[in-house]
């Protein structure tokens, strides 16, 4: 190939990459959300992750840390913390262990702000419900199950008629180390790697269902 050739195929890439960059639409986006504690029941970690499954587009990412806030008054944040993932998909609240001692079930615990972003221009984005966000709540060291999970999908600053609780789809196990007051790097390391190993089999898994589907339809 000549040097012109070169220069005109650079431009031609210049040129597509300016387009592209020019039709996609940054929303910036926040919402308040809040943990409620049942009589006797205690947390140490409140994890979202954004999922890696079909309909979340690769766009959707959390914009930085989460920001407790004072809505709920309960919940003591001396001693927790806040961190986010170098991929952006995840979000922790973490500390020392909560427990709600009085005899009143559904009290109002933490309160926090979410900050997403996503492009508007994602061809796979749900213009209904444009984040999709998975919340887990933990009591225990490394290596503990989750005691709550739970599916959110909807749209930021249209709660609660624009959000939507659904039952997880796949029944996943998070894993989370939210102990120490200041993760270790090989703590980080730990959930970086537990949570892309766990989204990458959700993935699979609903390919999987989303193939049996299309082989065996209902009509």
């Amino acid at each position: 190939m000549n040097k012109s050739a070169m220069t005109c195929a650079s431009l031609l890439l210049v040129c597509l990459w300016l387009t592209s960059a020019a039709q996609a639409t940054i929303v910036d986006a926040d919402e308040e959300w809040g943990t409620k504690l049942d009589s006797g029941e205690s947390i140490t970690c409140i994890a979202h992750y954004i999922p890696d499954v079909p309909d979340v587009p690769d766009s959707l990412i959390f914009q930085q840390a989460p920001e407790p806030t004072s809505t709920y008054s309960f919940g003591d944040w001396d001693g927790w913390e806040t961190a986010i993932s170098a991929d952006q998909k995840m979000v922790y609240l973490y500390g020392p262990r909560q427990t709600n001692p009085t005899d009143f079930n559904n009290v109002e615990w933490f309160s926090y702000n979410l900050f997403f972003q996503w492009d508007d221009a994602d061809p796979n984005l749900d213009p209904d419900y444009p984040v999709y966000l998975d919340t887990a709540l933990f009591d225990g060291g490394l290596g503990s199950d989750a005691t709550d999970a739970w599916f959110w999908k909807g749209e930021p600053g249209g709660w609660p008629d624009g959000w939507v609780r659904e039952e997880y789809p796949h029944n996943p196990d998070y894993e989370e180390d939210y102990t120490n007051p200041t993760p270790e790097p090989m703590t980080i390391c730990l959930l970086g790697l537990g949570a892309a190993l766990l989204r990458k089999k959700r993935k699979r898994k609903a390919l999987s269902l989303s193939n049996k589907e299309d082989s065996h339809p209902l009509c």
